[in-house]
């Protein structure tokens, strides 16, 4: 089955008596590699904030992350030790991402990407291997704590490329 998802936005409610403010910008993004690209990359290197989500990434990783980034949403960049950090401030995208659980222990695929079609599932496994891959001897490698990830991540593979998978865990 492939279908590209429904999005209705989140309202925006006001504790000082202003008019709710729905919004809905990722509705327009939904049939876009580039958009499930950043979501994979999130699965890989994302993390929740109470007004928005982080992705990071290696300082050499910038320009990929960038050319994804800049075509779809607005961000803050900040530098760490060793990493960048793009902050997006948007509890839209928070809620759009709370889909897929919070935390990497917790994070796990729904029909909303399983079900995308082939090009677009292939964004999204592309923005997570440049997260969570390598390719290693002939073989392209992901990891996960979350076995549910791992799972569902293996179902995408055998959708996109047509090929078997192989799972190991490792202690």
């Amino acid at each position: 089955q492939s279908t590209i998802p429904t999005w209705n936005g989140v309202d925006y409610e006001w504790t000082d008596g202003r008019k709710t403010r729905h919004k809905n910008t990722i509705s327009a993004l939904l049939g876009y590699y580039g958009f499930w690209w950043i979501i994979g990359r999130y699965m890989g290197d994302g993390w929740q904030t109470q007004n928005g989500i982080i992705i990071c990434c290696a300082k050499d990783e910038t320009e990929e992350i960038e050319r994804q980034l800049n075509k779809f949403v607005v961000y803050t960049k900040t530098e760490d030790k060793t990493t960048y950090r793009y902050v997006i401030s948007s509890k839209e995208w928070l809620a759009f991402v709370s889909q897929f659980g919070r935390g990497a222990g917790q994070k796990h695929l729904t029909e909303t990407i399983i079900d995308l079609p082939r090009e677009l599932l292939k964004g999204f496994l592309d923005g997570y291997m440049s997260a969570d891959g390598c390719f290693t001897k002939g073989v392209y490698k992901a990891t996960s704590i979350s076995r549910e990830f791992i799972y569902g991540l293996a179902q995408c593979v055998a959708k996109v490329y047509r090929t078997p998978y192989r799972i190991y865990h490792t202690i």
